[in-house]
């Protein structure tokens, strides 16, 4: 008899856990999973084609081609032969000039930091003795944003800002000048 008890009480114990892990799981919310940023930038980038039509003399300017960077561009172009382009996003004075070189290609897709928003930004594509001059126009910045970064600096770098209440993730020059965000809340460590 003690026996049938036992297997009583534990049948009865298993079946009263069961129900409560059953309730339990059936309370917890489901977390919210987003597409990792550089999966989603991998498929946009290879749905990038770069048309024949598209020239050095004239490129194709795609502005915040990912969604999330209003302040970068893609230029794509082809060239006849192996090139590689020297790109230059041009300071609002004349000295805080962003630049570099790319690898050699005949089929260029060249990202474009550093854009100042609200401003006709001049980016000037170099190859060889041959130079194209870009105009990107770009919009103000969001009426939530909140600047944090206004001093000049005596260095000639870049500056990360990440805000901890879900502000934007920015960039600064060496002037307080914004060159660069990114539309989201991100955090870093």
């Amino acid at each position: 008899m003690k026996r049938i008890i036992k297997y009583l009480l534990l049948v009865v114990f298993a079946f009263t856990t069961s129900i409560l892990i059953y309730n339990h799981f059936q309370n917890v919310k489901v977390v919210d999973v987003d597409d990792d940023t550089l999966v989603l930038k991998e498929k946009k980038d290879s749905g990038v084609s770069v048309s024949i039509d598209y020239t050095f003399d004239k490129p194709n300017v795609i502005l915040n081609p990912y969604g999330s960077s209003p302040l970068m561009a893609l230029v794509t172009f082809r060239t006849k032969k192996l090139a590689a382009p020297k790109v230059t996003v041009q300071g609002k004075d004349g000295s805080n000039n962003l630049v570099h070189t790319f690898s050699p290609s005949k089929v260029h897709i060249l990202p474009i930091y550093g854009l100042y928003p609200d401003y006709d930004n001049i980016i000037t594509i170099e190859i060889e003795e041959e130079i194209t001059k870009i105009h990107i126009k770009t919009d103000k910045l969001p009426d939530d944003f909140i600047s944090t970064e206004n001093s000049e600096t005596s260095d000639s770098s870049i500056h990360f800002s990440t805000s901890l209440n879900d502000q934007y993730t920015v960039v600064y020059d060496n002037y307080g000048e914004v060159r660069f965000y990114i539309n989201g809340s991100y955090k870093w460590d």
